[in-house]
């Protein structure tokens, strides 16, 4: 059922981006599926043997004993508990012995004996002890299932009774949330052998987790990320933070990420002077609370280098918490020059300086392979890069600071906006985590994700965003590539869904909302 469910759901991804309610039903159900699957006491009992079996102690050859001991109390027990829990959640009554609790013992009574015997009399007449023994075994382990039921009749009264209070005092009660009926669900659900059904209310208390857990994610939003995509007027940014024009260092460049142009983007806005603390730690817990998914979305795009990924982590450190790119201070450049085009320059002809003395190394194979380059190189490359760009795009005007800054910002929202699209993937492919024993954590993540940005991807489904992009649209390379094809397309969607195009960028003011 999860295979067939799983290709079903890879099949829709790739037709087309799901909505926030498609989202949520399809955590669910996998949320279900990975719950109900979940064979915790079995994954306890085995932990539990091997560590007792490498404890040492005088004790350590009854240790097996003692276990098998209480796990044999705490059979009937657990029997007990399921068939009154069973008997009230289904309001009926049935007296049946399972047959898994003497499935094996009947198994071992018919199976040969391992031990090579050429005599055929000494052979039958140990088969007949062993098959004796299993008999009996078997009708102990039938006795012992009959008392533990037989018993349980003596409390059932009693919990009929809590039960029907408890019924009263939930009438009230919304079934769960959303108004999803459990019946829905139900063929979620995978059973274990000899189960019949799933009782409802635990299905209620499963499905009501996952609320639980996508409310634990609506608790921590990130407004202020939310406030920075609303500064992208199109995805023009996207192709715009790096020039053609711009002379590659070396022989080859690169795959781009989503992460390492966004921190280079940053970086330089942070170096701009005379920009308020205020506007610098807004920008910079946006792009902090923006790397948190764009760098997950990275990871999935198998085109994406992962030292690009270490770069961006290397590089974002020195920037958030001490205003440095590597060894540059950003903030110090502000007493050092006096116009924004000479601080551009300047992180220009360093990100230059780093990468030249890269190349004079003699591991020519390493240089000539980008995907050799180590992350500081990468990451000066793209400073150097972009810092081109923008000495370019202002190379016969005035740069002034306060413009530049909302360039910037527009520049870092668009980067963003594009890469966020593909949050609908990212929640889906955390649902469908094919190791067993990540499922359920992994579901977890997805619904507290979906929590945390669910302004974000109803935004971007009255924006009609969602559907847009390449068929690939992990992969920025992708998008850039489909922005130079669609550039008019893109321009008049924006404009027509009450967004502003790229022309209107510069004549409209960029109104930065802060938060308290």
């Amino acid at each position: 059922m999860y295979q067939k469910m799983l290709a079903s759901d890879k099949e829709h991804m790739e037709r087309q981006q799901q909505t926030v309610e498609e989202l949520r039903l399809s955590i669910a159900k996998y949320w279900v599926m990975a719950v109900s699957a979940n064979q915790r006491l079995g994954k306890a009992f085995d932990t539990w043997i091997a560590d007792c079996q490498q404890q040492q102690s005088d004790y350590n050859w009854s240790a097996m004993w003692i276990i098998m001991s209480q796990f044999s109390v705490m059979g009937p027990t657990i029997v007990v508990v399921k068939f009154i829990f069973d008997c009230v959640t289904t309001n009926r009554i049935e007296f049946t012995i399972e047959s898994y609790w003497t499935e094996k013992l009947m198994e071992w009574r018919q199976s040969s004996i391992p031990i090579k015997i050429k005599k055929g009399k000494v052979k039958k007449i140990l088969y007949k002890i062993k098959s004796l023994i299993l008999t009996f075994c078997i009708l102990v382990q039938t006795v012992v299932v009959v008392i533990s039921i037989v018993s349980s009749y003596s409390m059932l009264p009693l919990v009929l009774l809590v039960n029907h209070f408890g019924k009263l005092f939930h009438k009230n009660e919304v079934p769960n949330d959303q108004g999803r009926p459990e019946v829905h669900l139900n063929c979620f659900v995978i059973l274990l052998e000899g189960e019949k059904q799933f009782p409802n209310r635990i299905l209620r208390k499963i499905i009501n987790n996952v609320d639980t857990n996508v409310e634990m994610g609506k608790m921590q939003q990130p407004q202020n990320l939310f406030n920075l995509l609303n500064q992208s007027f199109s995805f023009s940014g996207v192709v715009e933070f790096d020039s053609n024009r711009v002379p590659s260092l070396l022989s080859d460049e690169p795959p781009n990420c989503w992460t390492l142009p966004v921190v280079t983007l940053a970086s330089i806005a942070i170096a701009l002077p005379n920009i308020a603390i205020l506007h610098i730690d807004w920008l910079v817990t946006s792009v902090d609370e923006g790397l948190h998914y764009a760098s997950i979305i990275d990871v999935l795009d198998e085109k994406c280098g992962l030292k690009s990924i270490k770069s961006v982590a290397d590089v974002w450190v020195g920037v958030e918490l001490h205003k440095k790119w590597f060894d540059m201070n950003l903030e110090r450049k502000i007493g050092e020059v006096r116009s924004a085009k000479e601080i551009i320059l300047a992180l220009a002809n360093e990100a230059e300086r780093v990468v030249m003395e890269f190349s004079s190394t003699k591991n020519r194979i390493i240089v000539e392979n980008p995907l050799y380059w180590p992350s500081n190189i990468l990451a000066a490359n793209s400073m150097y890069r972009i810092s081109r760009t923008i000495l370019l795009h202002y190379e016969n005007s005035e740069c002034q600071v306060e413009e530049l800054f909302r360039k910037l910002i527009c520049l870092i929202a668009d980067i963003l906006t594009a890469c966020l699209t593909n949050l609908p993937h990212l929640i889906a492919t955390k649902c469908i985590c094919n190791a067993i024993e990540k499922r359920e954590k992994s579901v977890r993540h997805a619904a507290i994700i979906l929590g945390e940005t669910e302004d974000i991807l109803k935004c971007f489904e009255k924006r009609k965003l969602s559907n847009m992009g390449p068929r690939q649209p992990l992969c920025i390379d992708e998008w850039r590539q489909w922005i130079e094809r669609h550039a008019p397309t893109i321009s008049t969607s924006a404009t027509s869904n009450g967004v502003a195009s790229s022309d209107d960028e510069s004549s409209k003011p960029v109104v930065i909302q802060m938060q308290a």
